[in-house]
């Protein structure tokens, strides 16, 4: 869906349903979400130290967390949007 460097987000959207969202760094990371309509779901992406580039992890961050991290960080590469 897009890719990301350091202080940065992207977002995009999902049908009702159970998904598994995928990050690529060094490792694959991944999570699994339920989305109703009308939804708005936030994932964390954290990096770690790897032996030849950062790995990651990803998890589900509640709405009030999810909100103050997208003030403060800016959009990154979106390659698509919508599904």
């Amino acid at each position: 869906m897009g890719h990301t460097r350091s202080s940065q987000y992207i977002y995009f959207n999902v049908t009702p349903g159970t998904h598994k969202i995928y990050s690529k760094a060094e490792n694959w990371a991944d999570t699994q979400i339920t989305a109703k309509s009308g939804d708005i779901i936030y994932i964390q992406q954290e990096p770690s130290m790897g032996i030849i580039m950062a790995r990651n992890s990803v998890s589900k961050i509640d709405d009030v967390q999810g909100k103050y991290q997208v003030k403060k960080l800016q959009v990154g590469t979106i390659l698509k949007a919508d599904k």
